[in-house]
């Protein structure tokens, strides 16, 4: 299939919304994530992570997009969902969250960054933003 035909496939009608509501969950759920971390802890620098978490996150956000394209989670507007359709949303949000936590353990072994600083999400951030984006995609396709 080629790209043309992929973007036609995967955004057409309504699978745009979709897309865009997808990358809002993807924000919030990782932000949501980072702001769990803060609760209870005395983290020293909390706007380094913050910082780091705003760089990561277009990246993070294409991940989980490309992953739904891939696993085809747009191919059509739910109406009602079936137990295929919700699997496309785990496998695609479970091979988002091993691809970015893969990615992370990457640069945190090469030790390469943006800039020459090193961007790294706490592990914490990446279980809870890519289980509560699986979580919140699912709820917003099976309303």
């Amino acid at each position: 299939m080629s790209i043309g035909a992929l973007k036609a496939h995967a955004f057409g009608g309504g699978q745009t919304v979709a897309s865009v509501v997808d990358m809002f969950i993807v924000v919030v759920s990782y932000s949501f994530g980072l702001g769990l971390l803060f609760l209870g802890t005395s983290v020293i620098n909390p706007s380094e992570l913050w910082v780091d978490l705003l760089i990561a996150l277009p990246l993070i956000a294409g991940i989980h997009l490309l992953a739904n394209v891939l696993a085809g989670a747009y191919g059509h507007v739910w109406g009602h969902a079936s137990t295929n359709e919700a699997m496309r949303v785990v496998v695609a949000n479970a091979c988002a969250l091993l691809s970015i936590a893969g990615l992370n353990l990457l640069l945190r072994q090469t030790g390469v960054g943006v800039d020459g600083d090193l961007v790294i999400i706490p592990w914490s951030v990446i279980a809870v933003g890519g289980l509560l984006s699986m979580l919140l995609m699912g709820i917003v396709r099976f309303r």
